[in-house]
């Protein structure tokens, strides 16, 4: 544990700065590694040494708890590389579309859920740092559903305004009906790293969500 502390310590250093735009993304940026491969590296890491210590007492255990921990990291590398994706440079100019397949395609490769992307075939005319919000929006809206939502199908949605809906039918949110950014915000609910997004691009969101039934996601962000 205190290893990964140090770890995130020097990564938080690494990514400060003094540009404003170039600090707020950093700041995102070490945001994203926290909830999401941080906590599972941390997770596993503990398992690991619990592991260790069962293993002079009860070595049965002890291997099956490291075989569930080896798709433990499994999962964290599957993270780690679609994290890294969404932050590579493009190698031409970005296609909503062609990023959001692909991200669906590699969630449902790894989670083994049934995911439906409804999006159009053609290019959709989106400024290229819009378009890789989108992409770090849905990469997030993904994360959240595989980690807390314990669905069986999933939908995304994508429209030629600079929308898109990600819809899931989990268990929802611990709390019923459907609000806006504002309303969240003031409730102090909601999932926050997608909020602040949202927010910092003058953006709309609404969530609805049925718990015990799933939830909704529809998110905006002018060009």
């Amino acid at each position: 544990m205190a290893s990964l502390r140090r770890i995130w310590a020097r990564l938080r250093t690494a990514l400060g700065g003094d540009e404003p735009a170039q600090s707020a993304e950093r700041r995102r940026i070490a945001a994203d590694l926290h909830d999401g491969p941080l906590q599972s590296l941390i997770a596993l890491e503990m398992r690991l040494a619990a592991a260790r210590n069962l293993a002079g007492r009860d070595p049965d255990a002890a291997l099956k708890e490291l075989g569930e921990l080896a798709g433990l990291a499994a999962r964290v590398v599957a993270e780690l590389r679609a994290f890294q994706r969404t932050l590579a440079p493009p190698a031409e100019p970005p296609d909503l579309a062609a990023l959001a397949r692909r991200l669906v395609e590699d969630f449902g490769r790894e989670t083994g859920l049934q995911v439906r992307l409804e999006a159009p075939e053609a290019p959709l005319a989106t400024a290229p740092e819009i378009c890789l919000e989108f992409a770090h929006l849905l990469r997030e809206a993904l994360a959240n559903i595989r980690k807390h939502a314990r669905a069986s199908r999933v939908a995304v949605t994508l429209g030629g305004g600079g929308e898109v809906v990600i819809e899931d039918d989990g268990v929802g949110f611990p709390f019923e009906g459907k609000y806006e950014l504002a309303e969240l915000d003031a409730l102090g609910c909601g999932p926050r790293s997608i909020i602040e997004r949202v927010r910092n691009r003058h953006g709309e969101l609404t969530l609805e969500s049925r718990p015990g039934r799933g939830s909704r996601l529809e998110i905006r962000i002018p060009s």
